[in-house]
């Protein structure tokens, strides 16, 4: 199995994401673009979330662009992670009268460009780093790569097939590749912890997914900040177990909620079970 911040695999990885993402858009009608992809009709419309997608895609293009010249990155209208709602708005205002179609060529070849960026990298580059507003630690360049793939694929892979009425899109991905999402997902999950909201809080939160896709992964949070990584934890302060790596895949993405995951028996969790309740609160990355 290849690393999951290896250049190989991150390039091999984007280019998947890209080819389910075509074949997406491609079978989408014009009155899908409208509906909106959370429950009760509400949230975004699905031209929004992509929308937001293409802004998020350049922004990390940006950052990488700004790592690998050691410069500073800056985004207009984002000082600090509180003005990342507002920022998203602007974004997503301002492809307002863009066709779609352009937005979703735009955002294809974003990944495109990635995909191939992976590709003349040396293993080396992938962590330097630089900070970005909206995260609490600097994020490096695999990261950054990572979260091209991730972020549409994983963090949004529900929220744009809801739009469209279908499965999510993580489905289309292998099990090793989504294995690898999974932890690149976790990397973008401890960027987004809040320090301030944690306080003193030392925890260690390790999540198990069985069979084909699964693994193991655990999330640390301190007052320093917050680190994930692939492997099993020894002593943490919660563990939570899924029973395959879609329901893990569902919980993080908030598509179902932790009290009816374990009435379904989706998931097991021992240990402190007031921290998971709390965990969307401390890593909401808005």
């Amino acid at each position: 199995m290849m690393n999951t911040f290896d250049p190989h695999a991150l390039a091999i990885d984007l280019a998947e994401v890209r080819k389910v993402f075509a074949t997406f858009f491609a079978a989408r009608k014009q009155s899908d673009w409208e509906r909106r992809t959370e429950k009760f009709n509400q949230g975004w419309t699905l031209r929004q979330t992509v929308a937001h997608l293409d802004a998020v895609g350049q922004a990390y293009q940006h950052a990488i662009t700004c790592a690998l010249a050691g410069k500073p990155c800056q985004f207009p209208g984002m000082i600090q992670r509180t003005d990342l709602p507002t920022w998203n708005r602007i974004q997503i205002e301002a492809r307002a009268p863009i066709p779609i179609s352009t937005i979703c060529e735009s955002f294809l070849n974003t990944l495109r460009q990635a995909e191939e960026l992976a590709t003349q990298l040396e293993p080396a580059s992938l962590t330097r780093g630089t900070h970005v507003p909206f995260y609490h630690r600097p994020i490096t360049i695999g990261e950054l790569l990572g979260g091209l793939a991730a972020h549409p694929g994983m963090v949004h892979g529900a929220q744009v097939a809801n739009g469209a009425g279908v499965t999510p899109l993580w489905v289309h991905f292998g099990p090793d590749m989504l294995s690898r999402q999974i932890t690149r997902f976790f990397h973008l999950m401890s960027l987004a912890y809040w320090p301030e909201r944690g306080g003193n809080l030392q925890a260690v939160v390790a999540l198990s997914a069985a069979g084909p896709g699964g693994g193991n992964w655990y999330v640390t949070m301190a007052p320093e900040g917050s680190q994930a990584a692939e492997g099993k934890y020894q002593r943490p302060s919660l563990r939570i177990w899924f029973r395959d790596a879609n329901a893990l895949c569902r919980a993080l993405t908030l598509q179902i909620s932790p009290l009816r995951s374990l009435l379904t028996a989706q998931t097991f969790a021992w240990g402190d079970l007031r921290l998971g309740f709390q965990m969307e609160w401390l890593f909401n990355p808005a």
